[in-house]
């Protein structure tokens, strides 16, 4: 009996990457909001993504280094998610997000002081993109 070969299964992205202009209270201004979420959603807690990131030169790394249960231990439902505001990144031209199995993903971006637009991504991602709130 002959068998069928199996195709690969399409590459599925783990992760939604958000990056766009905020109005933050904090600042009283407008920042860069850096967003991070699991595609899969959890059923107990609202789980924390816990992210190393650092600046070198003009690249923002994102090192992924697992999740953090909640401080409140209320059931919810829903990504775990990380999120920082930064006051200026127009100098950073390039994004990338690491997994802890050293997969990385990198984004070429242009960051004015009113836009942020992607200009490259990797083929085969486990990150996806946006620049717009409502796609996060």
């Amino acid at each position: 009996m002959k068998q069928a070969k199996q195709k690969p299964l399409p590459f599925v992205a783990e992760y939604r990457l958000l990056v766009c202009y905020k109005y933050s209270p904090q600042f009283k201004a407008m920042v860069i909001r850096v967003s991070l979420r699991t595609i899969d959603e959890f059923s107990n807690f609202l789980y924390e993504i816990v992210v190393e990131d650092t600046i070198k030169g003009n690249t923002l790394s994102l090192n992924i280094h697992g999740l953090r249960a909640p401080r409140q231990t209320l059931p919810a439902f829903g990504p775990a998610t990380f999120t920082k505001e930064y006051r200026s990144l127009e100098h950073i031209d390039e994004i990338v997000v690491a997994k802890l199995d050293g997969v990385e993903n990198s984004f070429q971006v242009k960051i004015s002081k009113d836009s942020v637009i992607l200009k490259q991504s990797p083929k085969d991602n486990f990150v996806q993109f946006t620049t717009k709130e409502e796609e996060w």
